[in-house]
């Protein structure tokens, strides 16, 4: 069974040149959840921020090449997660809510995938 702590981070979208609030996940997942990653390079929102990656594992929106998932859009995720069989893992998340993984992300919380059903 493995964990993957799902969070928001700022990301700066050149094309539409704001920031916006994408949904990211830790480390590329095992599951259908594999096909819905996009790796970006990481940024530095801003001087005082620390780079703590060279990349981000960055979750698409539903029926998407290249649209990042946004936090409108988190009701969404939480569909996909339930119909393939991944679960929130809400005792982890709440242990963890308090601290801050990277000064720039906001935790959303842990999930589990087991390929065993």
């Amino acid at each position: 069974m493995n964990v993957y702590s799902i969070s928001s981070t700022p990301y700066y979208d050149a094309i539409k040149e704001t920031y916006i609030n994408i949904i990211k996940i830790n480390a590329r997942p095992l599951g259908p959840l594999s096909a819905r990653i996009k790796i970006l390079p990481s940024q530095r929102i801003s001087s005082f921020s620390i780079k703590t990656s060279n990349f981000t594992y960055a979750i698409l929106a539903e029926n998407s090449a290249n649209e990042l998932m946004q936090m409108d859009n988190i009701t969404e995720l939480f569909d996909f997660l339930s119909i393939n069989n991944y679960q929130i893992d809400t005792s982890l998340t709440d242990m963890m809510r308090n601290r801050e993984f990277n000064i720039n992300s906001t935790l959303i919380c842990f999930i589990r995938w087991n390929s065993v059903i």
